[in-house]
C-alpha cells in the first residue's frame, strides 16, 4: 500500500471488525510503523508495546492484552486495536490486573517475521492516530 496515498486520506474505522481479538499482530505491526513515521518526520517520540493480564479462564486464547504506549512531550496515550486513549483514562476505565510488562525489540522482530492478513487495516489505523498525535504535539 502506498504509505504518501494514506497520508492524504486515512481510513479510520472505530472497533474495526477485522481489528478485533488481534491485539498481538496490531501492536507489534503498529509499534513498528509508528516508530518509523517518528523518525522520519523527526518527533521525539518513545513508543513501546505493552502487556497485561485480562484472560485467566480460557485456555484457547491468549492470557494477554498488548498494547501500544507512546510517549511524547505532552504526554503518553495508549493505542490498542480499538482506539486511542489518554494514559490515565485508559487506566482508570480497564484497570489491567497484574503487572504491565515492556515487550522486548526481539519478540516484535520474531513476531514480524508471520505475514500479517490485517496489514492493510493496520497500517490504516496507525497513520489515522499518527495524523492526530501531529496536531497536538
Amino acid at each position: 500500500m502506498d504509505q504518501a496515498k494514506c497520508l492524504n486520506n486515512p481510513k479510520f474505522q472505530y472497533n474495526n471488525p477485522k481489528l478485533q481479538g488481534r491485539c498481538i499482530a496490531f501492536s507489534y505491526s503498529g509499534s513498528v510503523l509508528f516508530k518509523k513515521l517518528f523518525k522520519e518526520n523527526k518527533m521525539n517520540c518513545k513508543v513501546q508495546v505493552k502487556r497485561y493480564i485480562i484472560n485467566t479462564e480460557d485456555a484457547d486464547f491468549s492470557p494477554y492484552h498488548y498494547y501500544i504506549e507512546i510517549k511524547t512531550r505532552t504526554g503518553k496515550m495508549i493505542i490498542d486495536n480499538c482506539d486511542s486513549y489518554n494514559y490515565w483514562f485508559y487506566m482508570d476505565k480497564f484497570k489491567p490486573r497484574g503487572s504491565i510488562e515492556k515487550i522486548k525489540c526481539n519478540i516484535i522482530k520474531k513476531a514480524l517475521k508471520e505475514k500479517v492478513d490485517i496489514e492493510n487495516e493496520i497500517q490504516n489505523t496507525i497513520l489515522y492516530h499518527f495524523e492526530n498525535i501531529k496536531t497536538f504535539i
